[in-house]
């Protein structure tokens, strides 16, 4: 449309123009203004290239080596890798900005040293209530209380001492077992059970015939006689 304009304000221009030293001028000015003047594929192979080399700085500057273990970095490097491909024959800006966000995501997957900390001590805060529920649960004899007290300390410690999610899996199991073979306290509830379980043994022995004993056999007079 550009062009157009252009072409039609020179062929005005031309008429008003009475030597040819002048037209010839008017010419080459027009020539280097036409020239000046950017095609749509031209223009969007530019975008496209401009917006390739920006979703390639971001995609560097989107993960860093400290955040990562080694085996985790390499992780990251690879799914760079695979992006910046991605990103390169990519043949629209809408696919560049695709290629980018796929790499970021799979990037995001892949666990952070900043994340593996948070995720234990998740772990660790949800260990310790489990370790306190299990032991309130527990309705332990007056003379156990105050051990049982130690042992939840004791795992408490145990849970926070831990570097792996597995020391923390191990650590609240330790903590249950040290407990799980003491003899709970007779509650009301335990003791009605206990007391219900006794009359019904006791009515059992009451219903239950008394085996009888066999009668003396005697031996007869006429056998003996013979």
């Amino acid at each position: 449309m550009e062009v157009q304009k252009l072409q039609s304000a020179f062929a005005q221009l031309v008429d008003t123009f009475d030597t040819e030293q002048r037209i010839e001028k008017l010419t080459k000015k027009c020539c280097d203004l036409l020239a000046a003047i950017k095609t749509d594929e031209q223009i969007t192979a530019e975008e496209l290239a401009a917006a390739k080399a920006a979703a390639k700085d971001a995609l560097d500057k989107y993960a860093v080596r400290s955040d990562y273990t080694l085996e985790n970095w390499n992780l990251v490097k690879a799914e760079k890798k695979k992006g910046n491909a991605a990103i390169d024959a990519a043949t629209s800006v809408a696919a560049v900005d695709k290629a980018l966000a796929a790499a970021k995501a799979a990037i995001d997957q892949i666990e952070s040293i900043s994340g593996a900390a948070e995720r234990l001590a998740k772990a660790k805060q949800d260990a310790i209530e489990e370790l306190r529920a299990y032991m309130q649960s527990k309705d332990f004899p007056a003379d156990k209380q105050s051990e049982a007290e130690r042992i939840l300390n004791d795992g408490i410690a145990e849970i926070n001492a831990a570097e792996t999610l597995d020391d923390v899996a191990d650590a609240l199991a330790t903590a249950k077992k040290r407990c799980v073979s003491w003899p709970l306290a007779a509650t009301p509830r335990r003791k009605n059970v206990l007391q219900k379980q006794s009359r019904m043994q006791r009515r059992r022995l009451r219903t239950t015939p008394t085996a009888q004993p066999s009668p003396v056999q005697t031996p007869d007079p006429q056998l003996t006689r013979s």
